[in-house]
């Protein structure tokens, strides 16, 4: 019998970590000279620039304020960046209920992964941080940026490869995310069933204009992950 997994997003569907994004960006850009002391992205800004990896949002953000550099200047601001990046994100707490959706699954019988495009070695340490001595017993495998050198999400490279290693049954598995990325990751990826959480940090109106247009039968949008548990 084939094993049945639910790959979870971290940023927006796991874990808070917005306020320490947020701050590490707004840092970054005014100790570079990028914006000055009266300027800073609010949480709302800095959201709509999440999704695609940290080196996307950095773009994203300098894009928004009409900032060009060079490739070496965006490498030596990027490589800042991700300093800040790991420093403030240990204040990002865990959303409510998480630890109660993850015994349920777990308690079901199912594999659980984190697939994340937040990078790699970023990622690990702060799992490490917020589930500590529970994080083996609760994931098989944690990876983001980088992992294994494959492509970002959406590409299902990292995902085909999970099921094969685990011999997992993908069409009676789910996906949990947050955003327009992770509907795209779980399509590609052929998996049963996705829920995406809306209090996350994704475009809610986009995405479910694109599941009903697409009339994608498989995918919903949930506002209470305790929905997830009666099930």
């Amino acid at each position: 019998m084939k094993n049945k997994a639910v790959i979870f997003d971290l940023d927006g569907t796991l874990i808070d970590t917005l306020k320490g994004i947020n701050k590490a960006l707004n840092i970054t850009l005014k100790k570079e000279g990028l914006i000055d002391d009266s300027f800073s992205f609010t949480y709302s800004e800095t959201k709509s620039f999440i999704g695609n990896g940290a080196k996307n949002l950095v773009l994203k953000a300098l894009s928004s304020i009409n900032k060009k550099l060079n490739e070496q200047e965006f490498d030596n601001l990027y490589s800042k960046f991700l300093i800040n990046y790991e420093k403030y994100q240990y204040i990002s707490p865990l959303f409510p209920n998480i630890l109660d959706l993850l015994d349920y699954y777990k308690n079901k019988g199912y594999f659980l992964f984190i697939y994340s495009n937040k990078p790699n070695e970023i990622l690990k340490k702060l799992v490490n941080h917020v589930f500590k001595e529970k994080l083996d017993y609760y994931f098989k495998e944690v990876e983001g940026e980088d992992a294994k050198n494959y492509p970002l999400k959406p590409d299902s490279t990292y995902i085909n490869y999970l099921i094969k290693k685990y011999d997992l049954d993908i069409h009676n598995s789910l996906y949990i995310g947050d955003s327009i990325t992770d509907l795209y990751s779980a399509l590609n990826s052929k998996v049963g069933t996705i829920y995406i959480f809306n209090y996350g940090y994704g475009n809610y109106l986009k995405i479910e204009e694109y599941i009903k247009e697409n009339n994608i039968k498989n995918a919903h949008i949930i506002d209470n992950l305790k929905t997830l548990i009666k099930e």
